[in-house]
């Protein structure tokens, strides 16, 4: 740990000028996002704040990756809200407190998850359920952000909520949703301006900041309140129902989403990294842990590694945790300078911000994508969103799985292919010939995993999946990724594709 730590600490000596630039463009898109996300989930307004600055300046020496920002993010804000309402009983800061004593749990077991090295685990589930949760988490905060963004309020279940949009159209406010349409246009034609202070100033500061002026000049437009003393931001957990039923289920769900979100988003910052260096997901998962037992104590929400603020850092130049050091270092000096800024900014305003991030992870192009990757993992995409939507975002995850597993069986996989793969090993010298056959499918792919990284100390390796006559899309993204990194690493590398595969991973390639 000590040598992760120096080396680090160099790299940041190296990289302390673009790593501060990067952290200031992020504190300026994490600030409204932050609000936003805790407003959304029911939460006080300063919830997501906290979780911005613990995760920034705690989560940078802890975790285990290079450029990922720490926050609380959208993909939460479903899992969060239910937990309030569902445990708050109609109160919402006791629902709140309370949801506060399950993050504690749930940072607990984060931690204890990444010490007995249990990240492998989140490669588990099947793409085609993960893009369906996200694409549901990102229909569900358009539908409740669509009645902030006329100026109502609605309670009640997704069901609920969407049916009574045309009333919230019907009655809306006429100052706030000028306000929220203004920031849904600079959203959709800021980033398209060829002037050079677009790449430096985020949109969603400007949606913030015309809101700002547009609502100084309205009397009748909802804005954020939060405390003006910095000393009011914090709220301590109240542990008095956490053996109950619903406090268990918050803590899994909390658990499972915050988790497999945060190592999904270090996945694919890796991919983004120019220095293609890889994270630790063990620790990524116990530095998480550690912040959000923290957020738990305090009054912040979970946070996960957030790729939107983590792509924006990158594009920066950042190079090492210094700069999630210094948004989160940013956002703190805001919160004990300038609170009183923060209650001038529109409701109306966050939501157009919203209601754009729930847009990119439901956008429509995701149901053809996965049309495309074939019958079995639409279906299951589709009932992982179904089933959220009308259930809760569990039961959605679990019906996608089943969807998924049946779909395999029907399209001519074996049962045994659930546990192990087949596959025949030859090995000569520093030559490694692996012949996969049958079928491949998601439930087994830490064994598939396990295979081909076996093979890669091998100098020379041949992989042949010609004799496989079903694989799902999530086994050809583990393919497509494993054998990358080991051409990556120099050596050679021969890989044997069927037409139906070939064709299937030009998909994804694509996707």
């Amino acid at each position: 740990m000590l040598e992760k730590l120096d080396e680090k600490k160099q790299a940041a000596q190296a990289n302390f000028a673009i790593d501060i630039k990067a952290g200031l463009v992020v504190f300026l898109i994490a600030l409204p996002l932050s609000l936003g996300i805790s407003l959304a989930s029911g939460a006080p307004p300063t919830a997501g704040l906290i979780s911005a600055i613990f995760g920034g300046i705690i989560g940078s020496f802890l975790g285990g990756s290079y450029v990922t920002i720490n926050g609380a993010a959208a993909g939460l804000i479903v899992v969060v809200l239910n937990a309030i309402q569902t445990l708050g009983a109609g109160d919402a800061i006791l629902g709140f407190k309370r949801t506060l004593a399950c993050l504690v749990v749930v940072g607990i077991l984060q931690i204890l998850t990444g010490i007995i090295k249990a990240g492998k685990f989140s490669a588990l589930f099947p793409l085609s359920v993960v893009h369906g949760m996200l694409t549901a988490i990102g229909l569900i905060i358009m539908i409740k952000q669509s009645h902030v963004f006329f100026g109502q309020t609605v309670s009640g279940s997704i069901i609920s909520s969407f049916l009574q949009i045309p009333n919230s159209i019907g009655n809306l406010n006429t100052q706030a949703t000028i306000i929220g349409v203004l920031g849904i246009a600079l959203l959709l034609l800021y980033p398209r301006l060829q002037f050079k202070v677009s790449k430096i100033i985020p949109a969603p500061l400007i949606v913030v900041v015309i809101g700002i002026i547009a609502a100084s000049y309205m009397s009748n437009v909802a804005l954020v309140k939060i405390p003006t003393n910095p000393s009011e931001f914090f709220l301590t957990p109240t542990f008095d129902v956490i053996t109950s039923f619903n406090s268990i289920l918050a803590i899994f769900t909390i658990f499972f989403v915050a988790s497999l979100e945060s190592i999904l988003s270090a996945i694919a910052v890796d991919k983004l990294d120019p220095l293609q260096r890889e994270s630790d997901f063990n620790r990524e998962l116990w530095s998480k842990g550690v912040v959000n037992l923290c957020c738990g104590l305090v009054g912040g929400l979970p946070i996960i590694a957030e790729i939107v603020r983590s792509s924006a850092n990158i594009s920066q130049g950042a190079k090492t945790p210094l700069a999630n050091f210094s948004h989160g270092i940013l956002i703190l000096l805001f919160v004990l300078f300038l609170p009183g800024t923060l209650n001038t900014i529109p409701l109306s305003a966050l939501a157009a911000i919203l209601i754009m991030v729930g847009y990119r992870l439901a956008q429509p192009k995701q149901f053809i994508e996965m049309w495309h990757l074939g019958m079995d993992s639409f279906l299951a995409f589709l009932t992982t969103i179904i089933l959220t939507l009308a259930e809760d975002l569990l039961i959605g995850i679990l019906g996608g799985m089943i969807v998924q597993t049946i779909c395999s069986f029907i399209m001519g996989a074996k049962f045994k292919s659930l546990i192990t793969p087949s596959f025949a090993w030859e090995e000569n010298g520093d030559k490694a010939n692996i012949t996969f056959k049958d079928s491949l499918t998601y439930s087994s792919i830490l064994k598939q995993k396990g295979i081909i990284q076996k093979a890669s100390t091998f100098k020379e390796i041949r992989i042949d999946l010609r004799d496989v006559n079903y694989i799902d899309v999530t086994s050809i993204q583990l393919f497509h990724r494993e054998t990358d990194k080991i051409e990556k690493s120099g050596k050679k590398i021969d890989v044997h594709f069927n037409d139906e595969i070939h064709s299937m991973l030009n998909k994804l390639k694509d996707h």
